[in-house]
């Protein structure tokens, strides 16, 4: 037999290659042939970093693997030391941020129009822009704004560029038969060309209607694979009957199911066929299963009512569907309390498989793995008779840990359903009966599980603490949307003893990037040997999460108490029963100098500062760090 050491080079280094890290990390530890080896070899530092930066290998980019290598090192150092070469101040004409979102090189924003008469802003479109990355040549090209405008209102706003190529937009439209509704329309547009998406049936889609006098309905849209979600609000109470989550195949412009009711807008894809929503009313996130069309077209004939629409049996099996199957609960409000809105940021959305985006650009030489991504959401809370009483939270969590906490029976239910349909497909006499995707002109019902217990939740103290961290937000100034890319989350803070007014008039703000690669973090702390601070010439850097003091705090529904990280613990300033706790560690860099924007975006190669012209929401400029 043939140990490890004694084999050839190259079938060694394609075993070295299948080894996870640790693994990897392990056999530089016990063998120094290997570790030699190891060393030596460019393609296993090339995969070794990436696994551990987080990232996918673009293998279309004709970059040379040491390039590639040199760019990964010198990207990692750049985010973990604040290493801004270049900043870009760029004019934001006819831009407001109703509409704020990025990708891994370009900036969306919505396009306004102002009527003269009426001075009436209305958004009709989105304006973006390219910025430069890593991986483009000194002059980066020319930064300039692509319109994308329609001719009516635009109230949402949803891409897939990397994945799909693809832009979604939803417009606001007279409803012909009724003046008193309004009806939303979903224009499909491909991103390459500014022309209707050629891969769907139809690029316009007609989603609902909502009355006019609840005035303009958020939307938001987010697309993985085939599959899209919207989600429209249009009620204060949240219980009106239009309040909605569609999902569908949006390259068929069928439904996947009925219609869903909806309390917020939050729509974040852990993957392709895993949507995660927020529920305000409850306090919850809903974990959806979205079943693929081909796997959909396999669904019986109407089969008779069963007293539980999940159970098979041998003359019924269950219609493949969009179902509910998971929730968490998040921490118990006091009384008095009630959350009013959820929103989230998770950038990169997955992709089918979580590979690399197909219409990634081949001049990128890599990109930021969806499978990695966090989930920021954005929790705003008021008391109850008092809205002028509100607080912000931002609660930060891996996509895959959610994924990972949803029990795998419940992932698996319809394996064995969508088998037996196979092999039954043959015997099936009227496919074409078969309980498929609804059309989005029969809509057919709404289920609703915003309030009602259809399935366990998981309560907040048995699932959130070990995965999430949490962060009081009062402090941190524009509530943008894209605040995190990757694993990279930003906030712009507030300078202590200055009001929100004051700090945004004055522009005295603080710009923290934290940093949740958890391989960062270890890095982190085998460099400083300690959570201690860093204090360098541009900015201070901090561990958090690993050690520090700990003080007491009672549990929920515990009459002792027990013991908690003080850094791991958020005031929840009397919103919540207890302090909030999460003990996800991370890296937190501070810049030292203080900066003049009303706010951040981040994409994958640049925090982008934006400044809103006095008493409005109209941007006035951007200007982009690049980090890299």
């Amino acid at each position: 037999m043939v140990s490890l050491i004694e084999l050839p080079s190259k079938p060694l280094t394609i075993i070295i290659l299948k080894l996870s890290v640790h693994d990897i990390t392990v056999l530089k530890r016990v063998n120094k042939f290997l570790q030699t080896f190891i060393k030596e070899s460019m393609i296993i530092a090339y995969g070794f970093n990436i696994e551990t930066s987080g990232i996918l290998d673009n293998s279309a980019c004709p970059l040379p693997l040491q390039a590639k290598l040199s760019y990964v090192n010198r990207k990692e150092h750049a985010w973990n030391f604040f290493k801004t070469d270049v900043t870009t101040k760029i004019s934001a004409f006819d831009a407001n941020t109703s509409i704020c979102a990025t990708t891994s090189t370009d900036v969306f924003l919505a396009k306004h129009v102002t009527d003269e008469e009426s001075g009436e802003t209305k958004t009709l479109g989105v304006r973006y822009i390219s910025l430069p990355s890593i991986f483009d040549s000194d002059d980066g090209g020319t930064i300039s704004w692509v319109p994308m405008t329609l001719n009516c209102p635009v109230v949402g706003f949803g891409e897939s560029v990397d994945e799909n190529d693809l832009f979604a937009l939803a417009g606001l439209e007279p409803d012909d038969d009724d003046p008193s509704l309004n009806k939303i329309v979903l224009i499909l547009i491909r991103a390459s060309t500014n022309e209707m998406h050629d891969e769907a049936d139809s690029g316009v889609l007609s989603i609902g209607r909502v009355p006019k006098k609840n005035g303009v309905p958020k939307v938001n849209i987010a697309i993985s694979g085939e599959n899209m979600a919207i989600a429209v609000v249009t009620s204060a109470t949240k219980q009106g009957d239009r309040d909605v989550m569609v999902i569908l195949d949006w390259k068929k412009g069928e439904q996947k199911g009925n219609r869903f009711k909806a309390t917020d807008v939050s729509l974040t894809f852990l993957r392709e066929d895993i949507l995660v929503t927020a529920n305000s009313l409850r306090g919850s996130l809903d974990v959806y299963q979205i079943p693929s069309s081909a796997e959909i077209a396999l669904n019986p004939p109407e089969p008779p009512r069963s007293p539980d629409p999940l159970q098979s049996t041998p003359d019924y099996l269950p219609p493949v569907r969009v179902r509910v199957i998971h929730g968490f609960s998040l921490p118990p409000l006091s009384p008095g309390w009630i959350i009013s809105s959820i929103e989230s940021s998770s950038t990169p959305g997955a992709t089918p498989g979580q590979t690399l985006p197909k219409s990634l650009s081949k001049l990128q030489g890599y990109t930021d793995h969806p499978k990695q991504a966090i989930m920021v959401l954005i929790i705003n809370t008021e008391e109850q008779g008092n809205p002028a009483n509100k607080h912000r939270f931002h609660m930060i969590v891996h996509r895959q840990a959610l994924v990972d906490l949803v029990p795998k029976d419940k992932l698996s239910e319809y394996e064995n359903v969508v088998e037996k349909l196979k092999k039954r497909k043959e015997r099936l006499s009227d496919i074409s009966a078969a309980m498929a995707a609804v059309g989005l002109a029969n809509q057919g019902e709404t289920e609703d599980y915003s309030t009602g217990p259809y399935y366990m939740f998981v309560p907040w103290a048995s699932w959130g603490k070990e995965v999430a961290r949490w962060f009081d937000a009062d402090g941190y100034v524009g509530g943008f949307g894209a605040i995190s890319y990757g694993q990279h989350y930003v906030q712009y803070e507030i300078e202590e003893g200055l009001e929100e007014e004051q700090a945004e008039n004055t522009g005295k703000g603080v710009i923290h990037i934290l940093d949740f690669n958890p391989y960062s973090v270890r890095r982190a702390w085998q460099g400083l040997g300690s959570p201690q601070l860093f204090r360098g010439p541009v900015c201070t850097v901090s561990i958090v999460g690993i050690a520090s003091q700990k003080v007491e705090q009672p549990e929920e529904n515990d009459d002792g108490a027990t013991w908690e990280h003080g850094e791991n613990m958020c005031d929840s300033r009397g919103v919540f029963v207890n302090p909030l706790v999460g003990r996800l560690p991370y890296i937190r860099v501070t810049a030292n100098n203080k900066y003049d924007y009303d706010g951040l975006l981040i994409n994958e190669h640049s925090v982008i500062g934006v400044n809103i012209k006095p008493g409005t929401n109209h941007v006035d400029t951007l200007s982009a760090m690049y980090i890299g």
